[in-house]
């Protein structure tokens, strides 16, 4: 049931992410996400996070493209997941915030119980009337194995999915390279 869930929210969001890039198909996901007119270079600006599957796009837009990836201001939850996709082609700038967070699964039910999905009703799902229950489920984060190993080893994660844990710039050079 979990796991249904769980793809049945992917599943979703990859269906905004696909009509979203197919609305603004003149202009890239980098540039969408980040500002990114450049293909060689991209200076991130700062980034809360947001849509996992948008930022994995950006990342294989970049990764496509051979964009070099300038990290220099908060990087945050499905920012930190890009910058982990991109490593290769990434650095950091002493500037560089980088925040991770427990990953979380929201579910909608209606006053009958039955699931309210973003698919069948989009509104109901971001905005729940009065009685309508929502139950948000921790799951595994996805930063990257070695980011995800280490945050578990060194139980760097916050007890709840608001709270943010940011990396030391010691911690974020053991998974990305300094820019210089």
């Amino acid at each position: 049931m979990r796991i249904a869930r769980v793809f049945s929210h992917l599943s979703a969001a990859f269906l905004a992410l696909a009509v979203m890039i197919d609305h603004v198909r003149e202009r890239s996901i980098l540039e969408l996400l980040f500002g990114c007119i450049s293909t060689v270079e991209c200076t991130l600006r700062p980034s809360g996070g947001g849509m996992e599957l948008a930022f994995q796009e950006a990342a294989i837009e970049a990764l496509s493209r051979g964009t070099r990836v300038i990290i220099n201001d908060e990087c945050a939850s499905a920012c930190v997941i890009f910058a982990s996709l991109v490593r290769a082609r990434a650095c950091l700038t002493p500037s560089a915030v980088m925040m991770v967070h427990r990953a979380s699964v929201t579910s909608v039910y209606d006053p009958d119980g039955n699931e309210v999905t973003p698919e069948d009703d989009p509104d109901r799902y971001l905005n729940p009337p009065e009685g309508y229950e929502v139950v948000k489920e921790i799951v595994d984060t996805q930063y990257g194995v070695d980011i995800d190993e280490w945050l578990a080893r060194e139980r760097k994660l916050p007890a709840f999915t608001d709270d943010f844990y940011t990396l030391t710039r010691e911690e974020t050079l053991l998974f990305w390279k300094p820019c210089g």
